[in-house]
């Protein structure tokens, strides 16, 4: 393989045959490379199988025939006493713990020589360090709110978009009926500017303030279906000055991909990172799998061991909602609650719990739908967070 390293240029190596038993194929180009650099070298290579940090079986015993030097990485592959004529091993790893109590290495005639230095290169390319590095979360749910409170915690700054104004305090914090414990940002803290919107003019002030980082966790609407293309990139291209990366681990046509192709190509982003494809799947040699920048995962970002485990627990929140939710409307059916008091009851609940109350007023209480929209937009919370509500009659 191309890596491996050229031995010094020495006629001592003249009569020697190299065993090269390492899980990749032949390298012609190398091998024809110590050829001519050593003429009386031989040179044999065995691919051996791909383990996955299990110790390979030994190789055939007659494989080791004539041979003084050997580039390996399992001492499992050489029998004890294969050949006493190995006077020199070449390990393709840095620790050398897996050889103590093999024979060879014991020998005091036989050289060992580790391949420290090999891996260290991937250390010396440059790299940008995270503190002061500019995240920008499209989407401030539970998944954009725990992803502000892992970069944050690498001294990023985050800066949150979301569809509506999120203007106080209050407003900011995660009112999900069920948050797994340890993570997110319940009470909106981390970001250091919020930005709000549906129009292509918000979500362009946002994306002028030029990310390093640019995470879409977003769900897909009509509004939000190719949300990033030429127009956004070309903003990014400028503002961020070609470095940003991008994360998807929304749905996949919030980008639009050929957008996002020819903002790699063309150096506006510096690469992506997409759990999620626009198609999905990919077929089989789709450009997106062709480009080194970006990285491809099959959407499994959402998969853990633990998952059904937080599923079963937010299932023992919901009911407790639903039940008290359903409480006040049967008490507004019989006529027990008029429709001023239901509208209160269910502000309250509104404001802990935006989403499933929407969801369960549009269902069980049409009539009610729009006058609670207004009322709750326009006096369910005040500025020092203190419920008021105007005296309105309805019909």
């Amino acid at each position: 393989m191309g890596s491996l390293p050229n031995p010094p240029s020495s006629p001592g190596l003249n009569n020697d045959t190299l065993l090269i038993a390492i899980p990749h194929p032949p390298d012609p180009n190398w091998i024809a490379t110590q050829a001519s650099r050593h003429p009386g070298l031989k040179i044999r290579w065995y691919e051996t199988e791909r383990t996955l940090g299990t110790p390979p079986k030994p190789l055939p015993t007659d494989t080791f025939d004539g041979v003084t030097l050997v580039c390996t990485n399992w001492p499992q592959l050489i029998p004890p006493f294969a050949n006493p004529n190995i006077r020199f091993i070449q390990l393709s790893s840095a620790g050398a713990d897996r050889w103590v109590d093999h024979p060879l290495y014991k020998d005091q005639n036989v050289m060992f020589c580790n391949a420290s230095g090999v891996h260290a290169r991937l250390l010396h390319l440059p790299v940008h360090d995270s503190p002061g590095l500019r995240a920008g979360i499209l989407g401030y749910g539970a998944i954009g709110r725990h992803v502000a409170r892992l970069v944050s915690a690498l001294g990023m700054e985050v800066y949150a978009y979301t569809l509506r104004p999120r203007p106080t305090p209050e407003s900011r914090r995660d009112n999900r009926t069920y948050l797994v414990p340890g993570t997110g940002d319940p009470d909106g803290v981390i970001p250091v500017k919020w930005f709000h919107g549906e129009e292509k003019e918000s979500l362009k002030r946002f994306l002028e303030e030029g990310f390093d980082l640019l995470v879409l966790s977003l769900p897909l609407t009509k509004a939000t279906e190719s949300l990033l293309s030429t127009e956004q990139f070309d903003i990014l291209a400028t503002k961020g000055k070609g470095k940003t990366f991008i994360v998807n681990v929304g749905r996949g046509k919030l980008i639009d991909t050929q957008a996002l192709l020819e903002a790699v190509r063309g150096g506006k982003i510096a690469g992506a990172a997409l759990d999620v494809t626009d198609p999905e799947p990919l077929p089989e040699g789709h450009e997106l799998l062709r480009e080194e920048r970006v990285f491809v995962t099959p959407h499994v970002s959402w998969h853990a061991l633990e998952y059904l485990d937080y599923v079963n627990a937010a299932l023992q929140y919901q009911p407790n909602i639903y039940r008290q939710f359903l409480n006040i409307v049967m008490d507004y059916k019989n006529q027990r609650l008029g429709m001023l008091g239901a509208i209160h009851q269910v502000s309250d609940f509104y404001v802990m719990y935006p989403v499933l109350i929407q969801g369960l007023i549009a269902f069980f209480l049409p009539e009610l739908h729009i006058a609670c929209d207004e009322e709750i937009a326009e006096n369910a919370v005040s500025v020092t967070g203190t419920r008021q509500f105007k005296e309105k009659k309805y019909p």
